[in-house]
């Protein structure tokens, strides 16, 4: 499983090679990425569910980082499949920030470990 939310509010109108990935993974289904413009601020919503991992939702706070220097927002991961580190990712959400064009990954400390805090141990 792949789960993932995350906003950025960027600080120039995105150009639109960013506003065609954006619309890409929205048309991928299991997930919605909108791109708006409110009070003046160009603001991005991104979040889904899908079965298998899609390094592309990654990719796009890349290209956030590197067309907007200004930008800034969060991006929480929850990947089953991460096999990083050994396996010691799969029951954590990882935080991706942007910060002046910058994409840090980081460990989270509000949901994790998802078993047991989210969910209970598997009991047959």
């Amino acid at each position: 499983m792949f789960e993932y939310h995350g906003w950025a509010t960027l600080r120039s109108a995105p150009p639109a090679e960013l506003i065609r990935e954006i619309e890409a993974l929205h048309d991928l289904g299991g997930m919605a990425a909108h791109l708006e413009v409110l009070n003046g601020a160009w603001m991005l919503s991104i979040m889904g569910l899908r079965n298998h991992r899609n390094p592309d939702v990654i990719d796009l706070y890349h290209s956030l980082a590197a067309h907007d220097p200004d930008a800034y927002g969060l991006l929480y991961v929850w990947d089953q499949e991460d096999r990083r580190e050994g396996g010691a990712y799969t029951n954590r959400f990882r935080v991706w920030r942007l910060v002046r064009g910058k994409l840090v990954e980081l460990d989270d400390s509000f949901l994790s470990p998802c078993i047991p805090t989210l969910e209970d141990p598997y009991q047959p």
